[in-house]
């Protein structure tokens, strides 16, 4: 079985190297998934370019470290990978990437399952996806709200105070790092969670015995696998000597201070639609028909409203006017039938998660932080509730550079004055299930985007976008009225 090119570990530096030959799907530099190491000093990549197609240039798994940074650093690596991967950050994994240049690739940077990465002074040429982040962590730990807050509030009194939870067995295999521990009781762990372990009592040959862990590679070990209600495993790290538990020893879920990067939501996870798919678009339209999604079923839910396209006589695509809120299940969705003809057409809501994500929070005192959101939660929120917390997958791009993604990864087929395929701006950023791209970028026209909010068009020189819109009227508005009122 081929394995990744080079695993790299505490400090270990990488440079002035360019890699070739063929490894499709496999990384050129990586953790080792069979032996996670400890990481308190990021591994550095610097000046190299990677020419294997289909391969990941950087693959940063944080269930493949130990310790609190899981994380890589890079200055100046050319990615021309066609059809891979230029940087692949995973469960709670960071990066900080700079001078990061990718060509052709499938999909340039990807943060997932709580992924995260400072991109800064790089570019995203050709290929299919550009910036990708994709959902949240397993949930980390979980609050409960303390004081009741009325609908549209944005801060919540959170007690996040959690149990010590005593150690019945555990049994240790030196040579992978992995531990197995079993509690006396219920844990509620999952995977991803961060757990405090301290105070086991472990025989390490004849009547010798120590404690475990000892700090050498921390105390907080993020659960890898929850075998049954009283049992999980964690990578603790390798040994030379075997180890076997004789006493003691509590395991604690690790809280920390909510911070701006986390995601939640209060006791139920509700969804808004973020696209309809058409499914069969019918015949015989002469006009645009009406777009019907049903809905949601709490008091405070909003219906999605869309409006379809048509071309030769069916429905091609359908726009969303308004996301809608609070969906528990996926809504039905209606399209009116055709002015002539019998065949109608059909689409299927997609859903997208709706978390809100921390902007602040107070220092924890005795079990209790006021933690601020972005948003204003829709509904009333009572004493009693359970607030879940995530880390979420995000990118921060600063003056990132695209320059014709959407257009595919044979750079044959993609180059302009060759009568490359179009480029697909949407395919630019990609948000799903949850992750953010935050960037300021610009494109191959020139055009410079702040986030989704705002678009700069330089050959209109135009100012657009959602965001602009809104806060153009809102400053507006107020000052005319004002005039008027004169």
């Amino acid at each position: 079985m081929m394995i990744n090119l080079f695993y790299v570990g505490n400090g270990n530096y990488i440079a002035e190297m360019s890699f070739r030959g063929s490894m499709p799907g496999k990384a050129i530099v990586a953790f080792d998934p069979e032996k996670p190491r400890y990481i308190n000093q990021s591994p550095y990549i610097q000046n190299c370019t990677n020419f294997i197609p289909d391969s990941i240039g950087l693959k940063i798994d944080g269930n493949a470290a130990i310790g609190p940074l899981k994380s890589m650093v890079l200055d100046s690596y050319t990615q021309y990978n066609q059809g891979g991967i230029g940087a692949s950050i995973t469960n709670q994994g960071y990066a900080q990437l700079v001078s990061m240049f990718t060509i052709c690739n499938e999909e340039a940077i990807v943060c997932a399952s709580g992924g995260a990465c400072d991109l800064t002074n790089s570019n995203s040429s050709f290929g299919t996806k550009g910036l990708v982040a994709d959902g949240v962590s397993g949930k980390k730990y979980t609050g409960i709200v303390t004081t009741a807050a009325a609908a549209l509030s944005d801060k919540f009194e959170v007690d996040l105070s959690t149990s010590t939870l005593s150690v019945s067995t555990a049994t240790y295999t030196a040579s992978t790092g992995e531990i197995i521990i079993t509690t006396t009781t219920d844990h509620d762990f999952n995977v991803g969670m961060g757990v405090t372990i301290s105070g086991l009592v472990m025989n390490c040959g004849g009547s010798n015995t120590d404690t475990f862990p000892s700090g050498k590679n921390g105390y907080v070990f993020n659960v890898t696998e929850v075998v049954s209600s009283t049992q999980f495993k964690t990578f603790v790290g390798v040994s030379t000597l075997n180890h076997y538990y004789e006493s003691g020893g509590t395991v604690k879920t690790e809280v920390v201070r909510p911070y701006d990067g986390q995601a939640i939501y209060f006791n139920d996870l509700y969804n808004t639609v973020k696209t309809i798919t058409i499914t069969d678009g019918g015949s015989g339209y002469t006009s645009a028909p009406i777009v019907t999604v049903s809905s949601p079923s709490v008091s405070w839910g909003i219906a999605a409203k869309a409006i379809a396209t048509i071309e030769n006589g069916s429905v091609t695509s359908v726009d969303m006017l308004s996301n809608g809120r609070g969906y528990e299940t996926t809504p039905t969705v209606t399209i009116a039938a055709p002015s002539s003809g019998i065949n109608t057409a059909a689409g299927i809501a997609v859903l997208e998660p709706e978390y809100y994500t921390v902007k602040e929070s107070t220092e924890i005192s005795s079990g209790i932080s006021t933690v601020t959101i972005n948003e204003n939660v829709p509904y009333a929120v009572g004493v009693g509730t359970t607030v879940n917390f995530f880390k979420q997958s995000r990118i921060l791009a600063t003056g990132h550079s695209f320059e014709f993604i959407g257009s595919g990864t044979e750079i044959a087929n993609s180059i302009p004055f060759n009568g490359g395929n179009p480029p697909i701006p949407e395919n630019e950023v990609i948000n799903t299930q949850g992750g953010l791209v935050i960037h300021t970028s610009t494109n191959q026209s020139g055009n410079f985007k702040i986030g989704d909010g705002v678009t700069i068009n330089q050959n209109t020189s135009s100012i657009t976008g959602q965001a602009y819109e809104k806060s153009l009227v809102s400053t507006i508005t107020p000052y005319i009225l004002s005039l008027g009122a004169l």
